[in-house]
């Protein structure tokens, strides 16, 4: 009987960190806006928090997007 090798590609760590790392920063955001970007009052407009944790958003979603690019373009 022959014996059969099966490779199994692993994912780098540094692009699994990055992949966590936008994740928290996403999850960050979402924290920032939901909790630090009410007002009482209406007169006043939007908290200038709302736009740090957008800002936080959108970092975290293209950490993200990078790192599942980089383990596709690298690890296949």
């Amino acid at each position: 009987m022959s014996q059969r090798t099966q490779t199994i590609e692993q994912t780098g760590k540094g692009w699994k960190a990055l992949w966590l790392l936008g994740m928290v920063v996403g999850i960050a955001g979402i924290l920032v806006i939901v909790f630090g970007a009410g007002s009482d009052d209406p007169t006043e407009g939007p908290s200038p928090t709302l736009g740090y944790g957008l800002l936080l958003c959108f970092a975290g979603m293209g950490l993200w997007i990078i790192s599942r690019i980089g383990a596709w373009w690298y690890h296949g």
